[in-house]
């Protein structure tokens, strides 16, 4: 649950600052969202969509990408994945942007390898399901032969 501490933890520095009331009603006004998608956001319940995620990074004072890497940590299939992710949050939003544009570079292609590898597992899941259909038919095929 790293991008709803973030907000949660955003929320807090907003309301300490003075900028808004500490409720999810007054967050989600500053945002745009209604007072139930604010808390949802902050729970965990629910991620934003990339627009949604913009403007909470707006908001929060946060780069989007910043944001965008909580989800990452928290949602990608790739335990690599996750960890690049987790190692950037810890290294914080004001992450230099060229090391940040060349990471940017290796989250897209590992975005694309696990494109690739759930292609592979469905395309296996695929072959196992007509090798058993294969296995049935030569199976029937030798009890004709049979009679």
């Amino acid at each position: 649950m790293l991008l709803s501490k973030i907000i949660a933890d955003g929320i807090r520095r907003l309301a300490a600052a003075g900028r808004i009331a500490p409720t999810f009603a007054a967050f989600g006004r500053l945002v745009g969202a209604s007072p139930d998608l604010a808390r949802k956001w902050a729970t965990g319940e629910r991620y934003p969509s990339e627009a949604e995620l913009r403007k909470l990074a707006r908001v929060l004072r946060l780069p989007d990408w910043y944001l965008a890497m909580a989800i990452v940590a928290e949602r990608s299939s790739l335990p690599g994945l996750r960890r690049l992710a987790r190692a950037l949050l810890r290294a914080g939003p004001r992450f230099d942007a060229r090391s940040l544009a060349r990471l940017s570079e290796a989250a897209e292609i590992a975005h694309a390898l696990e494109q690739v590898a759930r292609a592979i597992r469905d395309a296996a899941r695929q072959l196992r399901a007509l090798e058993a259909k294969l296995a049935r038919l030569e199976k029937l095929a030798a009890r004709r032969r049979a009679r």
